[in-house]
């Protein structure tokens, strides 16, 4: 839902030799992700199910609606070698189902990848084909994971995107070991920017007891993505995949 507040700054007239008319009306767009308690999105609300505080004063709403809107949206991939080759299979083909099934054509998106370094491997586009050859170009999972370093590069280029919704979908096991910017920084910079970061972190299953074999650090990825209004979810095995990319896309 994006929720408008309108506020008059300024309109008065002066009067010299001929008449002079200043106005200005700042528009603020606010996004917000609503879910109950167990978890699943909400979608059925109205402008009277929404109150806007500024510094505790209510603002008037003067606009709402909750209508799907394009989104400017960037893709992150794990390539470290913690993620290993059945991770990374996984991970690439709910990458491509959310592309090419799940995300409308006006849609725009980026790519980038991280490992030991982090890398933006393909700019904005809206041809689907681009995405697709960056992934496919990704290479076999090895080394430490700069998950940190890797949303802070790719933040500038969210923010650049021409829609009004600008998200990042982060797709990642979770243990940063090897950044430069720490989580508080990363944090930080996530708050300032308009930016709604969203992870999928990929749980391995052991082959013969069913039972985990890897979990993803989810309090690290909830703590990035819960201040933006995004949201983590965490995928046991490829069978949950599916499920997980489609609550993502919504």
């Amino acid at each position: 839902c994006v929720i408008a507040v309108t506020v008059v700054l300024s309109a008065k007239a002066e009067l010299q030799e001929q008449p002079r008319f200043r106005g200005g009306i700042e528009l603020i767009n606010v996004t917000a992700t609503v879910t109950d308690g167990e978890g699943r999105f909400v979608g059925d609300l109205n402008k009277e199910d929404f109150s806007v505080f500024e510094d505790g004063k209510r603002q008037n709403i003067s606009q709402f609606t909750r209508e799907r809107v394009p989104v400017s949206l960037g893709i992150l991939l794990d390539a470290s070698g913690s993620m290993n080759i059945e991770r990374l299979t996984s991970a690439k083909a709910a990458i491509t189902r959310l592309v090419l099934d799940l995300l409308d054509k006006a849609d725009e998106l980026f790519f980038g990848e991280f490992g030991y370094s982090a890398r933006l491997t393909q700019g904005w586009t809206v041809d689907r084909t681009l995405i697709r050859h960056a992934l496919e170009n990704v290479r076999a999972p090895t080394g430490d994971t700069a998950l940190y370093d890797a949303i802070a590069l790719a933040l500038p280029t969210a923010q650049e995107g021409r829609h009004v919704k600008k998200a990042l979908l982060v797709i990642s096991e979770g243990n940063d070991t090897r950044s430069v910017v720490s989580a508080s920084e990363l944090r930080q910079s996530i708050v300032e920017s308009d930016v709604l970061v969203y992870a999928l972190g990929l749980e391995t299953v052991g082959r013969t007891t069913g039972d985990p074999a890897s979990r993803p650090n989810v309090s690290a990825l909830r703590r990035i993505t819960h201040e933006t209004g995004g949201r983590t979810e965490v995928v046991r095995g490829v069978a949950g995949l599916d499920a997980a990319v489609t609550r993502i896309a919504a």
